[in-house]
């Protein structure tokens, strides 16, 4: 009994400590910047619908697929604890005119911790819509975005026309008419 006790206790050493040594390597990894690429298959397909979502945005409009229909439309997927996220939203208010006046709107998904530290949803709420919150982490799991930033373009007819991994690969204008 005494060895089975003992080697619990190790077991149970050992996953602590694999505990900390991961935590340690994404906090650092998040301190860098460094984007991490999603697995091969993650995130819808390219040329299909939308995710089916139903979720309010932060100005109160009830938003699901026929809000992504009309219009193209930049879904920017940030993250307040993601550093090149951080880097990426001056950029993205900057681009903000030049996407409206190439007929594209754009919708911001902002995983946040509850509080404006960075002041990122001051910056990127006269961007276009956005999205914060359980409302945001919610249409983020739709998509299965598994990392940040991504982007993705959406055609008139709410179909999925691109991902992009880096905001600065994103041409303007977007469409030819």
């Amino acid at each position: 009994m005494t060895v089975l006790t003992a080697a619990v206790v190790v077991l149970g050493l050992l996953c602590l400590l694999n505990l900390a040594v991961s935590t340690a390597v994404i906090r650092r990894l998040r301190l860098l910047g460094v984007r991490m690429d999603p697995a091969p298959g993650a995130g819808p397909a390219i040329g299909g619908p939308v995710p089916a979502f139903d979720v309010v945005a932060d100005d109160g409009t009830s938003l699901d697929p026929d809000f992504l229909r009309g219009r193209h439309t930049l879904v920017a997927f940030l993250s307040t604890t993601c550093s090149a996220c951080v880097a990426d939203a001056p950029k993205l208010a900057l681009r903000a005119a030049e996407l409206d006046a190439s007929g594209t709107r754009v919708l911001v998904v902002l995983l946040d911790d509850g509080e404006d530290a960075r002041g990122l949803r001051r910056l990127l709420s006269p961007v276009g819509t956005l999205l914060t919150g359980e409302n945001a982490l919610a249409f983020m799991t739709a998509w299965r975005v598994e990392a940040t930033p991504t982007y993705w373009l959406t055609g008139e007819d709410g179909t999925l026309a691109a991902e992009l991994q880096d905001l600065d690969s994103l041409p303007l204008p977007l469409w030819a008419d």
